[in-house]
């Protein structure tokens, strides 16, 4: 980290603030003014929310900006990492001109359109199709398991434009407004008893061309960018890299051991091989967040992405053995159907929810796949789909 570049941001930052004095400036505008200097994105390019420097410098602003009583912004992990970096990366300059500072400023909620019920983890043998006509594109198919799309104003749309190349070369991203006609969407309840998730219909959907992030056919790139950035977001959150003691479930774990264990010498082995396990993630997500140049950050996610989701199950199980017979009633009903996005909190919904964190975000059998490859470098899984045009691909139904 130079020094350098941490005064030129601390300069930024005291001149946003004696520019917009957090008490009088409204939200927006102050914002504008962050996205201006540079100090939305630090690692983006200038002129576009960044400085094209070290996400670490982000971290400063963010702090700075914090203990000044200022804003930051309101756009989600799904807008705010995910969006801007495929933006940034992949987008055409009036692209980035359009949507990165609406996403800092305003935080529109965002969604993520990938996976198909044919198309989950391999996201390369999606169905849903864009078609061009003129200027836009019309888009007919459906999406399944997208976190919030019930609330959400924008989706990040991956379809097949091509069925006519292989399964990788025939995918474009897009950006689609959810409020749109043609666009429908289903709430799925899950084990929980919340729908966090949901279905997504598309019915002559039209995107406009403009709205395009990347090079027709070049979806891949754009998700494999995405992706990326979701794992290091996920596996930050689930392990809790930020901060000085591992995250919230596992400091859960240790009250209840603390209260209800620390005697049984079988509860302190069981209980130290977990934070062990924890400590172990926390700091290798550190690392790979430290690793993480420019917004793209590279295999690492996928490392970070086993680990973490596998540390949840094992969190989990030791809390609810801690609670011995109490783990058998919840400590509150199940949501009903008018409340759809009540969310539990403790660890009834840690234990409920741990299953699918190794299935989200991609598996983690896709997950050892990419570090198999891309680390270690083996030989690859044998691919019968291979080269093969996408329509002659053999699908069930």
């Amino acid at each position: 980290m130079s020094t350098t570049d941490e005064e030129r941001v601390r300069a930024l930052i005291a001149q946003v603030l004696a520019e917009n004095p957090p008490a009088s400036t409204p939200t927006e505008d102050f914002l504008q003014a962050r996205y201006d200097a540079g100090l939305a994105w630090t690692w983006f390019p200038e002129g576009f929310g960044g400085l094209g420097l070290s996400p670490k410098m982000q971290t400063i602003a963010d702090h700075a900006f914090e203990d000044a009583g200022a804003p930051n912004t309101r756009a989600g992990a799904i807008g705010y990492m995910m969006t801007g970096s495929a933006i940034a990366t992949h987008g055409s300059d009036d692209l980035k001109r359009r949507f990165l500072p609406l996403i800092y400023r305003s935080g529109p909620v965002w969604c993520q359109l990938f996976s198909e019920p044919g198309a989950g983890s391999d996201i390369a043998g999606l169905s849903t199709r864009a078609i061009r006509d003129g200027d836009e594109w019309l888009v007919n198919g459906q999406k399944v398991w997208s976190s919030g799309a019930m609330t959400s104003d924008w989706g990040l749309l991956i379809a097949r434009t091509d069925p006519d190349v292989p399964k990788h070369d025939g995918m474009t991203m897009f950006l689609l407004d959810m409020h749109q006609p043609g666009v429908e969407i289903r709430p799925l309840r899950n084990i929980a008893g919340t729908a966090h998730f949901a279905e997504t219909f598309f019915s002559n959907a039209r995107v406009a061309d403009a709205n395009r992030i990347g090079a027709v056919g070049e979806g891949w790139r754009v998700v494999l960018t995405t992706l990326m950035a979701e794992r290091l977001n996920f596996n930050l959150d689930v392990a809790g890299a930020g901060a000085p003691r591992p995250g919230a479930p596992m400091e859960r774990a240790r009250e209840l051991f603390i209260e209800r264990g620390r005697h049984d010498p079988a509860r302190r082995e069981e209980f130290m091989r977990v934070w062990s396990m924890a400590e172990i993630v926390r700091l290798g997500n550190r690392r790979a967040d430290d690793l993480a140049k420019a917004g793209n950050p590279g295999p690492e996610g996928s490392i970070g992405k086993v680990t973490s989701t596998e540390l949840t199950k094992k969190v989990a199980n030791l809390t609810m053995s801690l609670l011995g017979a109490d783990a058998l009633v919840l400590d509150h009903p199940y949501a009903m159907p008018g409340e759809n996005h009540a969310r539990f909190e403790g660890a009834h919904w840690d234990f409920l929810a741990s299953p699918s964190n190794t299935i989200m975000g991609g598996t983690s059998e896709i997950q050892r796949n990419n570090i198999a490859e891309r680390v270690l470098g083996l030989p690859s899984d044998v691919r019968l789909d291979k080269g093969i045009p996408w329509r002659d691909v053999p699908r069930n139904g």
